[in-house]
């Protein structure tokens, strides 16, 4: 019976309660009338999970993308152009209260508080690339009272592979009464299984990581607290393509119009077409330093934060196949490094009481400077090599030998003001103002092909955009454990420059914005043993972010077109069926679609690249998780636990258009 007590003894085994912070306060998973999921850090270690890759399936409405270690796409609720997510980021990352970089900073989720999944755009109160959704990394503080650690390790052997190992650890130490510090360290060595051909190196995408956390915590006074968080990881993965294109004859048969040959046959993985001569592999340091200090006043929480990250990132890969040059003496080797360092201020309000209004108000400021090389080289014996059926190339030519820098500001104010009209009803309307200036440019271009590029060098080239993000949200509690919410909020991605190709020159582009609305219903039965929670929505999203690749001009762009819209619905059951049986089950439905032709106008008639009604790429239609959980404890430290999961993800696209002509690959 809805409401009814519980004895002690029951309330001893049911469903843990997760106290969430997705709303800027502390709130009660259940009780946070939001489209929010959460994972506790006592289900990943319980689990054995360190990676996010390892838990997105199981969130309805997220679409995990994996291209490799360190190199994955998440996606929420279809808002994608591709299936690898090319461009600007659609879902923001959160490390505690800092944003961070997805993907490229694939943190391993050892000693963590909880994961916290946001689905729908979250502008007013995370800006920009939170128009998909957010996620965040919520780690362990250090604890005042007591010392405490683990360690745990594992090994792995891949069939026709190597072997590899897994070590994590974390410690904490008290100082004093108000002051601790705490560590987390780890090292991962994870085996590969492709063999690389050309080369005749084998199992070489393999992945290494080194990494650890240093957080310190202090309570200064009753209300004061200051936190520390430091993190460092360096990660080295192998592998990218190694072979492709198989045709009929191991004869090399020159490909002039640019595109793939017309009678590809099935793989044969002993007579290749295109064979990589390097072993390609990437690399990724990063680091950070995110400082906040917490006063409590009568009223009001005040935070203020700072942060400082740093990322250097190096790829090495041949880019034969991207150039059509598919023989066994050529390399087109192909480079390219960026170096981005980040600094980020925050300062928030957040009243505090029992009283009939609640409040937050905030500042962002972000200035992020990058500086970024590629270059692409011809090694090669041949006098005969023709690009494009147009451009003759000798050894030691260079395709790109370019210099560029990537530099953004963001200045934002925000707020949220809720009214609670009765005990069971609240409105909350929020507002973000965010100034958004990006400044490019390159610095040297020296090779070959960079065309246009020569001509703008120590040319800046910038843009400015104000963006202006909205949400109205209502919730209506039905009793203690039903509650009930609607929701329309606004989310953006920030606009940009295209670098010039061959016969084109630069051009901007702007930010696009969706609106999002749904209802959702969060609800606790049989004596919270049983949670249900749905929600429903529908997305209308405007001047898209569209990349393409121009074969002329040789370079891909990214250009404003068209709009799309979407319908979907995300449910969760949570049962525990007794003290030591817990089963779930996640459900999503997605039908993201265009809602116009999109046109080639540089054509005359112009050309249809994908047409109405197409399903957006990397969108899964539908999608299907279920898993069980058994443990019983045999003595005070030691327990018995199984674990089954059974996912389900439909088809997806992988891009948008109609037809496609090679493209870059992403870096």
């Amino acid at each position: 019976v809805v409401g009814q007590e519980v004895s002690e003894a029951e309330e001893q085994w049911l469903l843990e309660e997760i106290v969430v912070t997705a709303s800027k306060r502390e709130t009660s998973l259940q009780d946070t009338a939001l489209s929010v999921s959460a994972v506790s850090g006592a289900d990943l270690s319980k689990l054995g999970v360190t990676s996010f890759d390892q838990i997105m399936n199981t969130i309805p409405g997220a679409t995990l993308i994996e291209k490799g270690p360190g190199d994955s796409s998440l996606i929420f609720r279809g808002v994608s152009t591709s299936s690898y997510a090319s461009g600007n980021k659609t879902t923001a990352t959160y490390i505690d209260e800092f944003p961070f970089f997805l993907g490229d900073a694939d943190i391993k989720l050892v000693d963590m508080a909880q994961v916290e999944v946001l689905k729908g755009p979250q502008g007013t109160l995370y800006g920009q690339s939170a128009m998909g959704g957010v996620m965040r990394y919520i780690t362990n503080k250090p604890n005042f009272d007591a010392v405490e650690g683990g360690f745990d390790a594992s090994t792995s052997n891949v069939a026709g592979g190597d072997t590899g190992y897994q070590g994590n650890g974390y410690l904490n130490i008290p100082l004093s009464d108000n002051l601790a510090v705490r560590a987390v360290f780890y090292e991962h060595d994870n085996p590969g299984f492709i063999d690389n051909l050309g080369t005749g190196t084998k199992d070489i995408n393999s992945e290494e990581v080194t990494g650890g956390r240093l957080a310190l915590r202090w309570g200064i006074s009753d209300r004061t607290e200051f936190n520390l968080l430091y993190l460092n990881q360096s990660q080295r993965v192998g592998g990218g393509q190694a072979n492709g294109l198989q045709t009929p004859s191991s004869t090399y048969t020159p490909v002039t119009d640019n595109s793939i040959p017309s009678d590809i046959m099935p793989p044969d993985l002993d007579n290749p077409t295109f064979r990589s001569n390097i072993d390609p592999f990437q690399e990724v340091d990063f680091e950070a330093l995110n400082l906040k200090l917490d006063v409590e006043f009568d009223d009001f929480d005040l935070s203020i934060m700072a942060a400082k990250k740093q990322r250097e990132k190096f790829i090495q890969w041949d880019a034969g196949l991207f150039l059509s040059v598919y023989d066994d003496v050529t390399t087109t080797f192909a480079q390219y490094s960026d170096e981005f360092e980040t600094n980020t201020f925050e300062a928030r309000l957040v009243s505090t009481g029992d009283g009939s209004l609640e409040w937050i108000a905030g500042v962002w400021y972000e200035k992020e400077e990058g500086d970024l090389s590629r270059v692409i080289e011809f090694q090669t014996p041949r006098t005969d090599l023709v690009l494009f059926g147009c451009c003759a190339v000798s050894n030691g030519d260079f395709f790109w030998d370019r210099d560029e820098f990537d530099d953004t500001k963001e200045l934002a104010v925000y707020g949220e003001v809720g009214y609670r009209f009765t005990d069971k009803t609240k409105l909350t309307l929020g507002y973000r103002r965010s100034d958004l200036e990006l400044d490019s440019g390159v610095l040297r271009a020296d090779g070959g092909f960079d065309g246009g590029n020569q001509a703008v060098i120590g040319i800046d080239e910038g843009t400015q955009e104000d963006v202006d993000t909205y949400k109205v949200h209502f919730e209506y509690t039905i009793n203690e454990d039903v509650l009930a919410y609607a929701l329309a909020s606004s989310g953006y991605r920030a606009g940009g420059f295209n670098r010039s190709g061959l016969t084109t020159p630069t051009s901007a582009y702007e930010s696009d914005t969706l609106w999002n609305y749904e209802v959702g219903i969060r609800s606790s039965w049989l004596d919270s043993r049983l949670i249900v929670n749905a929600t429903a929505y529908y997305i209308d999203w405007t001047d898209i972010q569209l990349r393409i690749f121009d074969v002329v001009s040789v370079a891909q762009r990214i250009q404003n077109v068209g709009k799309a819209s979407t319908v979907g619905l995300e449910a969760e059951i949570r049962y525990q069926a007794t003290e030591y049986f817990h089963l779930g089950v996640n459900y999503g439905y997605t039908d993201a679609t265009l809602e116009a032709d999109v046109l080639d106008a540089r054509t005359n008639p112009p050309t249809v690249l994908a047409e109405d009604g197409d399903r957006l790429p990397g969108s899964v239609k539908d999608s299907l998780s279920l898993f069980v959980d058994w443990q019983m404890p045999i003595t005070a430290d030691l327990g018995l636990q199984a674990n089954a999961s059974y996912t389900y993800t439909g088809s997806r696209k992988h891009d948008l258009f109609v037809s496609q002509s090679i493209s870059i690959p992403e870096v």
